[in-house]
């Protein structure tokens, strides 16, 4: 007995199938040539054209299929790597930021609470920096903020 592998219906079906369709459609094409020899070659002509370029679309399909899978993939990457970027930029200004509030508070500058909103909101590490090289020596906040 022949052991047949566990993926047989997997793998060989669909095989099989095709091999079946091709039997019926070699029988089909036998008992035309018996009737009419002339028309078999127009016959034989269409059906391989009509074979390529089903198996052309379906491979298209499968291309599309796929580079769209593989463009969405790519697509989340992305997403994921820009907003760790954006995340990493974000905390490194905040970061900046509360030095900034924490060197005036250290240096006992008043701070309103505007004050704090706008170091806070700021999203320029350049401008954060320079604020923060301000602080170091400036006797208000105005000549921190404004310079």
């Amino acid at each position: 007995m022949i052991q047949l592998p566990d993926d047989y219906e997997y793998t060989f079906a669909p095989l099989s199938r095709a091999m079946d369709r091709l039997r019926e459609r070699e029988k089909e094409l036998a008992e035309k040539l018996a009737e009419e020899p002339e028309k078999l070659t127009v016959t034989l002509a269409t059906d391989r054209e009509e074979w390529f370029q089903e198996r052309e679309k379906a491979a298209e399909e499968r291309g599309f299929q796929r580079g769209k899978e593989l463009g969405d993939a790519l697509g989340q990457v992305r997403a994921m790597t820009s907003c760790d970027t954006r995340g990493e930029a974000r905390g490194a200004t905040l970061g900046v930021a509360r030095c900034v509030i924490l060197l005036l508070e250290k240096r006992r500058i008043p701070l309103q609470s505007a004050h704090r909103e706008r170091i806070l909101a700021c999203a320029d590490l350049k401008l954060l920096s320079c604020w923060f090289d301000r602080a170091v020596e400036a006797s208000s906040v105005e000549e921190v903020l404004e310079g």
